[in-house]
This record gives C-alpha cells, structure tokens and sequence, in this order.
C-alpha cells in the first residue's frame, strides 16, 4: 500500500447545540402567546476541520483540509415562530 497518496480523512467530532423555549399561553400579552424561540450553534467548541491535501473538479480547487466538512466554524441562528 502506498500512503504517499492516501485518500482518507481523520476522525474528527463537532459539537452542535439546540436550545428551544415555547411561551405556550402563559404572557398575558396575545402577541407573545404561543411563541417559540429556539437558538442553535453548530459547531460549538469551533474545531478545525481534518487538514488534508485534496482538490475538486479535477484540481482547479485545492484545499488543506476535508472539503466534506464546513471550513465556516462556528455559525449560530436564532430563529423565533409564532403559531396563532
């Protein structure tokens, strides 16, 4: 076997976090009745992806690293759903 060219990624984990609260019918104020709020993370600790020496489309693009995982980071959202 030849690891000059291995074409293999290390193992690698990633933390994503989800945080979720419903309002239900508890605020008085109907506005705020039945509200959801959730808040999610990827990538939590913000771990680099694995570094390897790849290209796509036929090696008009090289990358250092696996092109299968984000090279964004850590990226949050918030997003808020009102149901009437």
């Amino acid at each position: 076997m030849n690891d000059a060219f291995y074409n293999g990624s290390p193992g690698w984990m990633q933390w994503d976090i989800n945080v979720t609260y419903n309002t239900g019918m508890m605020p008085q104020n109907e506005y705020l009745q039945n509200l959801n709020i959730s808040l999610t993370v990827n990538n939590f600790l913000d771990a680099d992806p694995p570094q390897v020496f790849n290209s796509r489309s036929r090696g008009r693009e090289i990358f250092a690293f696996d092109s299968r995982f984000s090279e964004m980071g850590r990226f949050a959202s918030l997003t808020l759903t009102k149901t009437w």
